[in-house]
């Protein structure tokens, strides 16, 4: 008995056509992420633009800075130590002032007196005009 002659499906000869039923070529998990991703972005240059155009954050870094400032200030301006009566390591607390000048301080002190006033630093080695101008916020007389 002779087979009857059937034809090849395509599928068979290979010529069937895939359908993808996804866009572009992406898989449904693909689509998924890009939606995903291009959503986040979207939602990101949103936020960015508000903060940028109509509600701008105020600098708080800055704020804290210029108030960190402003305190150190008044806690230099409070602090002051006396030139007459410091020892060397209460000397070398002030900026400008280091081990040999506060111990040539104290020599200093010690072989001509008190002094009478903070610009008589300059009579010490190692001490100019200008250091004075930096150290007088931080030294008093007092006797």
């Amino acid at each position: 008995m002779k087979h009857p002659r059937t034809k090849a499906s395509k599928r068979e000869k290979g010529l069937h056509r895939k359908t993808n039923h996804s866009m572009l070529g992406f898989t449904r998990r693909e689509i998924g992420v890009l939606l995903f991703l291009i959503i986040g972005f979207v939602v990101g240059l949103g936020v960015w633009m508000y903060r940028e155009h109509w509600e701008p954050l105020p600098q708080i870094s800055e704020e804290i800075e210029e108030k960190r400032q402003t305190d150190e200030e008044e806690i230099e301006r409070k602090i002051q130590v006396s030139l007459n009566q410091a020892t060397q390591k209460e000397l070398e607390t002030i900026p400008g002032i280091g081990p040999m000048i506060a111990k040539r301080i104290v020599l200093y002190r010690e072989q001509w007196g008190d002094f009478h006033s903070i610009d008589e630093l300059v009579n010490v080695q190692g001490i100019g005009k200008k250091t004075i101008e930096k150290m007088k916020p931080y030294l008093n007389i007092n006797k």
